[in-house]
This record gives C-alpha cells, sequence and structure tokens, in this order.
C-alpha cells in the first residue's frame, strides 16, 4: 500500500532535524512510532491512511486515548517500551506547536516547496487541502502577536488563555491552480487580530492594498523558499 506524504510527516521530521536537532536515529525512532500508531489504527477503520491525516489537534488526543485503552496496542506498547505512545505524544506536541512561541528564526529550514494535494469530498470534485493545525503553529510562531501590527490588542481566548488571533492564507487557497507547490505551508499563512482579518477581506479598497503591501515585504523571501513566485503588483492585487 502506498501512502501519500502529507506536509504534516515533512514538517514533523523536518522539525525534528533541523530544528530540534535530534540525532537520525531518534528521528527514525519517532517516525516508526508513528508508522506503526498508524497501522494500528488504519486497521482499525479509525483513519484511511496515516496520523498525518487528521488535521485537528481535538481529534489527535481521542485517537491517542482510543490507543492507550486498546488492550491489543497496550501490549504492543508494553514490549516495545513505550515507545509507539512516546512518538504519539511527540507528534502531539509538535502538532500543538509546543514551544513554538521561542523558535523564531529557527523555522527557517521548514521553509521549502510542498507539493500540492487535494482531499477527497462526497462531491465529484475535491477541494484544496487547508490544514487547522498549521494555522494554529503559525499563530504560535508569531506568539500571539497581529503581524500587521504586534501592538494590536484582542481579547483572551478560553481555549488558549492567550489573545485571540486568526490564521490567514495570504495567498487564498481559490489560487492554487495557479501555482505548482502548495499554498497550505507555514510561509503563506499569516497571524492576524480579527479586526485585520476582517479589513482585509472587507475594508476599504486603499487600506486592503497597503496591507497586502506590508505583508509581501514581510513574507516575500519565505514564500521565494517555499516554491511560490509572485510580484508585488500580483500579490497587492489579489481578490482576497
Amino acid at each position: 500500500m502506498t501512502i501519500q506524504k502529507y506536509i504534516l510527516q515533512e514538517y514533523f521530521e523536518l522539525y525534528m532535524s533541523d530544528v530540534e536537532h535530534l540525532a537520525p536515529a531518534s528521528v527514525k525512532k519517532y517516525v516508526s512510532a508513528i508508522s506503526k500508531c498508524s497501522d494500528f489504527l488504519r486497521q482499525k477503520t479509525m483513519i484511511k491512511d496515516t496520523l498525518y491525516e487528521v488535521a485537528d489537534i481535538t481529534q489527535l488526543k481521542n485517537l491517542r486515548d482510543i490507543l492507550l485503552t486498546d488492550e491489543e496496542f497496550y501490549a504492543l506498547n508494553s514490549r516495545g517500551n513505550h515507545m509507539y505512545s512516546a512518538g504519539f505524544n511527540k507528534y502531539i506536541k509538535f502538532a500543538e506547536g509546543e514551544n513554538f512561541e521561542a523558535i523564531n528564526d529557527a523555522i527557517a529550514p521548514l521553509y521549502k516547496p510542498f507539493p500540492k494535494t487535494k482531499t477527497p469530498t462526497l462531491t465529484s470534485t475535491a477541494k484544496w487541502t487547508r490544514n487547522h493545525i498549521l494555522r494554529q503553529q503559525v499563530i504560535k510562531l508569531a506568539d500571539y502577536k497581529c503581524e500587521i501590527n504586534p501592538a494590536h490588542q484582542s481579547f483572551i481566548a478560553e481555549n488558549t488563555q492567550k489573545p485571540y488571533m486568526e490564521g490567514h492564507h495570504a495567498i487564498p487557497m481559490k489560487y492554487q491552480e495557479h501555482f505548482s507547490y502548495s499554498l497550505d505551508v507555514y510561509a503563506n499563512i499569516i497571524c492576524l487580530c480579527p479586526i485585520c482579518h476582517r479589513k482585509i477581506h472587507y475594508g476599504l479598497k486603499n487600506d486592503r492594498h497597503e496591507m497586502m503591501n506590508q505583508l509581501y515585504e514581510q513574507n516575500s523571501s519565505k514564500l521565494i523558499k517555499s516554491g511560490i513566485e509572485i510580484s508585488k503588483t500580483e500579490f497587492a492585487n489579489l481578490d482576497i
């Protein structure tokens, strides 16, 4: 069975090797653990292919809880010195963006091109993949600060106990057909306060144009590293 390699899988592996600087053997151990957990869940028809397809933290945690209470998996995990649960927990911490606020420029090796993929739907067409986990990670990377103006204030969200922020695709996913590589990547997701997020969609044309110019100046180098090529004029005139 050939399983598609997901963006979260590549980000996880790159994060461990290039940001955490884990030894190749350690990275391989964690990747193998996720593979084994995926095999177990797939056999029980709880996922389609792999844990990396799951785009919601709550669902990931629910799957972990199911595994840890399954007698067959418990026995397997015990024989493996709990390496499978350790790998799952490691991945969840990554998906949650643990310590992402302190990473800053260390995330640079993760700006790279990724193939664009579609998510199957119940209709005859498929939609371009969007991953909620990536948006939440980017918000943590920005340390819950608006990328238009870090001084912008927002209310405190109950689930994070941090200022409420929103993830915004700088180049909307509806333009994916026009690009060779995925737009659902760190480089193309921006952390915005709720007011700026609404403003960039519904504000005055001149205000939106100014915001787009600013975002281009701040993020164009990341986009280029991720294989996303677009001129400043094209970017500023996108239909957001």
